[in-house]
């Protein structure tokens, strides 16, 4: 089932939310001009990149500086596309699944499931750390469970 593409914004303030550690702060809008800028070989201002990331946006958007952007993130294309594709779609559950990781604490994550579990059940799992964490804390009979 194909998902509506969301708001340019809201995606690319999605690459800004997934690529960084809990331990470091979001990368800015300047840092991200500076290497687009590059890449491109054309100035790109800071202004440029917080007006993409902004709930008004650009009024026209240069296809040039959001296909930088995905490169600069290493997102696929179509991630940062008018129309999504499955491709899309299946980045923006992986990117959902990397934020729930890092704010749900966890440091190290090691999966053995032969490629068959899906970005949506790693998501189902995930959703549950909260509420053993909670449980673990409260546990007035000290026993835990090794899930």
């Amino acid at each position: 089932m194909s998902k509506t593409t969301p708001p340019l914004h809201l995606r690319i303030n999605k690459l800004f939310e997934a690529t960084h550690t809990a331990d470091d702060p979001e990368l800015s809008n300047a840092a991200v001009a500076e290497a687009v800028s590059s890449s491109l070989e054309r100035l790109v201002r800071d202004t440029e990149i917080a007006a993409l990331r902004a709930e008004s946006g650009l009024r026209f958007v240069d296809s040039d500086l959001v296909q930088a952007l995905a490169a600069y993130f290493e997102a696929p294309t179509s991630f940062l596309a008018n129309k999504w594709d499955a491709v899309a779609e299946s980045y923006d559950r992986e990117l959902s699944v990397l934020i729930h990781l890092r704010e749900s604490g966890v440091q190290l994550l090691a999966m053995r499931d032969g490629g068959e579990m899906s970005a949506d059940d790693l998501m189902n799992i995930l959703q549950q750390l909260p509420e053993q964490q909670e449980r673990r804390e409260t546990d007035a009979g000290g026993t835990r469970s090794n899930v």
